[in-house]
């Protein structure tokens, strides 16, 4: 039988953390999932790792393809899914028990073609950091231009309605475009603030390049966004707030 939910868990030497990650997909209160980790060429124990998970429970299945990056192995988990609903969390990311659970309600109430919900940021050995983010109940496009509302890890999406997603490979940030030419095509998605959701920052992974992450929103505003050089700094200025305002939480703590 098809599942509810179809878990997306793109795998790229993750070995510290991918057991964890598959544990917390485990421990979800909503059973009717499939998890489908897709194996995009680790030169760790990943895969072993994840193999022995698959021995565990017939739910999990593992694919392996040639490194090609998150976006790509997120696309192949997509097109295996069978799942109505399709989830997406990383290797190193944890959620709480109750995600799927509460998520699922959150869209079925709703109607919207996606939801999100809260999440903090864990430092590498999974501490918390002082970053709590909170979607607003209700987002519309516009908001969405101001910067990314909607982690990856916590975002679900209705496949009756967006058809099997796709990530644009070999860009970055390729979940906010995603999520923007969604939100265009079938209108606003919901979020839950609760947080159920941690988001692992791990050396290397989180850019420093501020500039680079800076010219990378500018772009996606004007081609998935699709704002002309007038109407776009707005937006720009409302995401360089947001994400100033993150950093200072992460360094400082605060609210």
């Amino acid at each position: 039988m098809k599942p509810a939910v179809s878990v997306i868990m793109p795998v790229f030497d993750a070995a510290g953390f991918v057991g964890a990650s598959i544990a917390s997909v485990f421990r979800q209160i909503w059973t009717d999932w499939e998890l489908i980790a897709v194996d995009d060429g680790s030169r760790d124990g990943s895969h072993d790792i994840v193999a022995s998970w698959v021995r565990r429970d017939s739910r999990i299945r593992l694919l392996r393809q040639e490194n090609a990056g998150p976006a790509a192995a997120r696309n192949t988990g997509c097109i295996a899914a069978r799942g109505r609903f399709l989830a997406f969390l990383d290797s190193d990311d944890l959620w709480h028990p109750c995600k799927l659970e509460r998520q699922l309600q959150n869209l079925r109430d709703t109607g919207a073609p996606l939801s999100c919900t809260g999440y903090r940021w864990i430092d590498e050995m999974g501490n918390p950091l002082p970053v709590v983010v909170r979607p607003p109940r209700h987002i519309p496009l516009r908001d969405m231009l101001g910067g990314n509302r909607m982690g990856c890890l916590t975002v679900m999406l209705d496949s009756t309605r967006t058809g099997i997603p796709r990530f644009e490979s070999g860009t970055r940030h390729e979940d906010y475009r995603l999520w923007l030419n969604l939100m265009r095509r079938l209108g606003p998605a919901c979020g839950l603030r609760q947080c159920l959701a941690l988001y692992r920052i791990r050396s290397g992974s989180f850019s420093s390049r501020k500039l680079s992450v800076a010219r990378d929103t500018w772009r996606i505003l004007r081609s998935a966004g699709r704002l002309d050089v007038f109407d776009a700094p707005p937006f720009f200025m409302r995401y360089a707030y947001r994400s100033v305002h993150a950093r200072m939480k992460s360094k400082f703590g605060g609210t």
